[in-house]
């Protein structure tokens, strides 16, 4: 089965969807700015053994753009409605970066039809502060977000030379970087810019110990993004949750497909650490 196809959402919006092969669903989130398509190497590879779902988050490539007033709890929603309307039980979410906040909201909503999770390279709060040090790599404060909001309203597809080298170990082939700003470039930049200030707000700390599945953490050992400690601190705070490292940036799905998928795979399998 190989299915691309729109889903209507409660509201009018549209979602754009893929799903392919047959078995236990693997449904993968993709992170902020880039599109259902980041996940091309785990559609090619791993429906012979499972449904492998993914899907443009409101704002990105082929769905609905957000509207005023939505943010994470509308993404979070949207999933929930995807999840039902394929008639998907146990499934396996994976959440890359936005994507695992936007998990985090769908399991608040329809924690029956989620039997496992994996966080790929994110932290329950980018801002960093006080009483928070482990958000994004470059410490920056409110301030320096609303001035890249403002950019990214500017000029978007001049935003994306920006941020997409940051999404990938510093040495990552070049034909990885291209790949993703042509994701990226075609996004809705209001959406992008609401979806932003949405995550520059947003703290999950106080959802993770009561986590309801178990739950794997897979992190970038070379992303230019988040500490190492960040993603030993969040399985610290999930109950039975593990991490585990691959030699990538932030993108260890993209850099490295092969080990990811593996570890999927054997998660999926197992529900625990490979």
């Amino acid at each position: 089965m190989n299915t691309t196809a729109d889903l209507e959402l409660a509201d009018g919006a549209r979602l754009r969807y893929r799903a392919t092969g047959a078995g236990r669903p693997l449904v993968f989130v993709h992170g902020w700015g880039m599109g259902g398509a980041a996940f091309e190497q785990q559609h090619r590879e791993m429906p012979q053994r499972f449904r492998v779902v993914s899907f443009d988050l409101r704002g990105h490539g082929g769905s609905s753009p957000l509207a005023e007033g939505q943010g994470l709890g509308t993404l979070g929603g949207d999933l929930a409605e995807l999840l039902a309307a394929l008639n998907l039980d146990q499934v396996v979410l994976i959440g890359w970066s936005l994507g695992a906040m936007v998990c985090w909201e769908a399991l608040a909503r329809s924690p029956e039809r989620v039997g496992a999770l994996v966080v790929v390279d994110m932290v329950p709060r980018i801002l960093n502060d006080s009483s928070w040090n482990l958000g994004l790599r470059a410490g920056s404060d409110a301030s320096v977000y609303a001035a890249s909001i403002a950019r990214m309203r500017q000029d978007w597809p001049a935003y994306t030379r920006v941020f997409v080298p940051r999404i990938f170990a510093r040495d990552s082939a070049s034909e990885l970087t291209e790949h993703a700003r042509a994701l990226a470039v075609g996004n809705d930049p209001e959406s992008m810019a609401l979806l932003w200030a949405a995550m520059v707000e947003a703290d999950y700390r106080g959802l993770l110990p009561d986590m309801p599945v178990p739950t794997l953490i897979v992190y970038g050992e070379r992303s230019q993004l988040y500490r190492p400690a960040a993603a030993h601190a969040l399985a610290a705070a999930i109950p039975g949750a593990r991490t585990i490292g691959v030699a990538a940036g932030h993108a260890p799905h993209l850099e490295q497909p092969e080990t990811f998928n593996r570890i999927i795979e054997q998660f999926a399998d197992l529900g625990e650490q490979p």
